[in-house]
């Protein structure tokens, strides 16, 4: 059985990621997920736009996505610029 996720939590991402690639140019915002589908489609769809990010691990099965160009190079990714 295939787990859902929320429709409307897909399509603030989506708008997120589009506005990204808007002539405005909005940055991503890390996004925290504890729900292992949602973070599969997230990282997918990432993927076929063609955007690097990052995960961390955040415990308990909670992940942080960052995308790359958002991660703080004195840290490594342990936060965020």
């Amino acid at each position: 059985m295939r787990r859902k996720v929320n429709p409307q939590w897909i399509q603030n991402r989506k708008k997120e990621i589009d506005d990204y690639f808007s002539p405005a140019n909005t940055p991503l915002p890390p996004v925290t997920i504890s729900y292992n589908p949602a973070a599969q489609w997230y990282l997918e769809y990432m993927d076929s736009k063609n955007l690097h990010c990052k995960v961390l691990q955040l415990g308990a099965g909670v992940k942080k996505i960052i995308h790359m160009e958002n991660l703080c190079p004195h840290c490594g990714g342990k936060g965020v610029k």
